[in-house]
Formats: C-alpha cells, sequence, structure tokens
C-alpha cells in the first residue's frame, strides 16, 4: 500500500506542473497518454486545463497523503473498518471518473482507471484477507 501511496504522490506532483508553463512535460504527458493516442495534442494547455490540472493533482496529493498517514496505520492495526471505508471511496472514484470519461468519449482513460484501481484494491483487499485470517485463528 505505501508504494502505492508513493507512486500517486509522484504522478500528482508530475501532474501538477502542468501549473507551469516551462515544466509542464510531464502533465502534457500524463493527459496525452489519458487521451489515447499519443499524438501532442495536450501541447497546447489552456488556462482552465492549467487550472483543473492544479486542483485535480492536489485532491490526488492530499488523498495520497491521507492514504500513507491514516489508512496504513490502521490496516497495520488490523482495522478491517478503514479497509471498507477507503475501499468505498476508491470505488467512487473509479465509478465518478471513469463515468465521466466514458461521457466524454475518453475511453482509454477508463482502461487506466481500472489498471489504478487494481494497483490500490489489491493490497487493501488482502490485507483485510489476512486481518480476517488471523481473528478466525484467535
Amino acid at each position: 500500500m505505501r508504494i502505492s501511496c508513493y507512486s500517486f504522490l509522484v504522478f500528482a506532483f508530475s501532474w501538477w506542473l502542468a501549473t507551469i508553463p516551462n515544466l509542464d512535460w510531464p502533465a502534457r504527458f500524463i493527459l496525452d497518454v489519458s487521451n489515447w493516442p499519443i499524438d501532442g495534442s495536450a501541447n497546447n494547455m489552456a488556462l482552465n486545463s492549467r487550472f483543473l490540472s492544479a486542483i485535480g493533482a492536489s485532491l490526488l496529493a492530499g488523498f495520497s497523503v491521507l492514504l500513507l498517514l491514516v489508512v496504513v496505520p490502521e490496516i497495520q492495526r488490523g482495522n478491517r473498518s478503514i479497509i471498507r471505508g477507503t475501499v468505498i471511496a476508491i470505488l467512487t472514484w473509479y465509478v465518478v471518473d471513469s463515468v465521466g470519461c466514458l461521457l466524454l468519449g475518453v475511453l482509454s482513460n477508463v482502461v487506466l482507471n481500472t489498471a489504478y484501481v487494481a494497483f490500490l484494491l489489491i493490497p487493501l483487499l488482502l490485507a483485510s484477507r489476512a486481518i480476517r485470517q488471523t481473528e478466525t485463528t484467535q
């Protein structure tokens, strides 16, 4: 789970770089990959794109820190209810983001979202299973 958190922090910072025109190439690449095919269409980022990138990147960074500093320690304590709540939060993001992308015709981002959701949910589900097994053996 920690690896997921740190990976998302790096992703959030790369995305946040959209706010700095001379350093925005990582964000433009992320946007280009997210809206397949890679064709350079994200090279001309308008102010609103940069603004929304700043908001989205900061929310992702905050969520990553919350996972790292609140969720991970609670998982280590064996708190299954925090796992359940985190799974619901992640699935909420997945559904809202993916439906929005489908409405916009950006299927490639739905595919990327599916990989991200698996990257987050697999460690959570494995931790829940391990906690459940520990509880039944006690």
